[in-house]
This record gives structure tokens, C-alpha cells and sequence, in this order.
């Protein structure tokens, strides 16, 4: 998704913060694509039923971690992503509130346990 550049902001920082964020949101997409998600029962099981997982369960995965290990940034990148479904909710008994991450492509269909058609 392309951003609205600040004019006080220097091109080369924008095109490296672009970049970066292209970055994150490859790697995300890829957890929640089709052929990760065949295989990965990992993160299918990390999912609630509707098939979200907490970002910032997903920004402790590796490849993320060496992207960028920054939520705030993880979340700013995924939020431009068409691939995936970024939400807050309000943490259980009134906990702090979580952003989660999930793929736009039938997620209960990954959901661990889901009863298929």
C-alpha cells in the first residue's frame, strides 16, 4: 500500500521505512498463505476460532524477530497488507487490548479443530 510521504520526512528514510514495512508484510503474509498454512500446525493451533492469532505472538517468530522486532512497526506494515485482517480487541476480564492478526483467505477454514463442509 502506498503511503503519503510527510514533508518534513527525507526521501531516503520513507523509501527505507517502505521497504522495511514491504518486508514485514511479506513475512506475515507468508505465515497466513495457503502453503504455510498446510503445513505450519503450530500456528494453526495458536489461532482462536475465528481464526486469529495475537501479533504479538507472531512478532516472537524468528524471521519476524529478524526483520524487525518492534510490534508497533510489525503492526503499522500488516495494516497495509489486502492479504490479512489486523483487529483490537479487549483483552480477557478487562486486560490490556491485543491486536489480532489473521489471513483474509476463508481463515476458519484453518482453525485447528473446524469442521469442514
Amino acid at each position: 500500500a502506498a503511503r503519503r510521504p510527510r514533508p518534513h520526512q527525507d526521501p531516503a528514510a520513507l523509501a527505507a521505512q517502505a521497504a522495511l514495512d514491504d518486508a514485514i508484510a511479506a513475512q506475515v503474509e507468508y505465515y497466513f498463505s495457503v502453503a504455510n498454512l498446510c503445513k505450519d500446525v503450530y500456528l494453526r493451533g495458536c489461532m482462536d476460532a475465528r481464526g486469529y492469532v495475537p501479533l504479538d505472538h507472531v512478532c516472537s517468530f524468528s524471521r519476524l524477530r529478524a526483520i524487525c522486532a518492534d510490534p508497533a512497526v510489525v503492526r503499522r506494515a500488516v495494516e497495509g497488507s489486502d492479504k490479512l485482517s489486523l483487529i483490537k480487541e479487549r483483552g480477557a476480564s478487562g486486560g490490556r487490548p491485543a491486536w489480532l492478526v489473521r489471513t483474509n483467505d476463508q481463515p476458519e477454514r484453518w482453525v485447528l479443530g473446524a469442521v469442514q463442509p
